[in-house]
């Protein structure tokens, strides 16, 4: 038979287990969850009875693992602590918490504008000779940059010029816009 016996053991720092948090033990409604791939930590939340207005050393931002015994099934850090009070039959503390990934994926940013720094023609392709578009009334620069060239030709309002742009993988970008004004050189 299989039995989960999971635990719940909270941090104050480093390796530095909570004291005074016995009450962890009678937490009820353990849920967590993985991600794919190899089991990155998602949320999870727990709730422990107790008087929420007593003092308690668990904290918001204190490191949190669940064991299955002495496996490790999840690791976060605590981001809310909810107090169910009132004339309810159980009173108590809601716990919510992090994995470490959802935790530093959520601070992170790309430090570029542009995270697709390919500018070749394998990504900037012409877009094909069609109603008013031609491809001889400019040229598109690639050396280090992007940059529209018109040519000496006659332009109208009509006329049209594109290249489209091919993601490498994950198609998270939809559309490019980019806008040139063109004028004769006698701003």
């Amino acid at each position: 038979m299989n039995e989960n016996k999971l635990t719940i053991e909270v941090y104050s720092s480093g390796t530095t287990r909570v004291t005074g948090a016995d009450d962890l033990a009678l937490a009820e409604q353990i849920s967590f969850d993985t991600f794919y791939p190899g089991g990155l930590f998602g949320a999870a939340s727990f709730f422990v009875p107790r008087d929420p207005t007593a003092s308690w050393q668990v904290k918001m931002g204190q490191r949190m693992v669940l064991r299955n015994g002495q496996t490790l099934c999840w690791e976060g850090t605590i981001t809310a602590i909810g107090f169910l009070t009132g004339k309810t039959p159980v009173q108590g503390c809601w716990v919510e918490a992090c994995g470490f990934w959802g935790e530093v994926l959520g601070v992170r940013t790309w430090q570029k504008w542009w995270a697709d720094d390919r500018i070749t023609a394998a990504a900037w392709e012409w877009q094909a000779s069609g109603a008013n578009i031609r491809e001889d009334w400019g040229d598109l620069d690639r050396d280090n940059r992007l940059r529209f060239t018109p040519k000496a030709v006659a332009w109208t309002s009509g006329k049209k010029i594109g290249a489209q742009y091919s993601m490498p993988f994950g198609e998270t970008v939809k559309r490019v816009v980019m806008v040139w004004t063109l004028s004769d050189g006698s701003l």
